[in-house]
């Protein structure tokens, strides 16, 4: 019984892992598309987004449509995106970054340059 419970703790606890590691992927994306719509001269649609993040990764970052649309609805949710549809050959959703985009975008560098610095502090 002892043995059941044991595996049981450790699938879970593996799960919490899983799940951490998947919030700050998330998150991470979330900043490279901060970032992307930060610097660019133009508004992107979702397929430019993700070869871009491809392209910027060196390869390591390939990410599926469905995945990249629900990154974007979120950001739109939380109104770090707005977006608007042009009509040429087929419609498509462009998205530019807002105001408060650019607030979340600086205030997760400033976190990253202190969770970087505390990191080496570590090292």
């Amino acid at each position: 019984m002892l043995c059941a419970i044991q595996l049981e703790y450790n699938n879970l606890k593996q799960k919490r892992r899983m799940k951490w590691g998947q919030i700050m992927f998330n998150k991470n994306l979330n900043l490279l598309i901060l970032y992307l719509l930060s610097t660019s001269y133009e508004d992107l649609y979702s397929k430019e987004i993700s070869k871009k993040i491809e392209n910027l990764t060196n390869g390591q970052i390939k990410i599926k449509e469905p995945y990249i649309y629900l990154l974007l609805n979120n950001l739109v949710e939380n109104k770090y995106l707005s977006f608007f549809w042009v009509v040429k050959q087929r419609p498509r959703k462009y998205f530019k970054i807002t105001p408060a985009g650019i607030e979340a975008l600086n205030r997760e560098k400033e976190n990253l340059k202190l969770y970087i610095n505390l990191f080496m502090q570590m090292v």
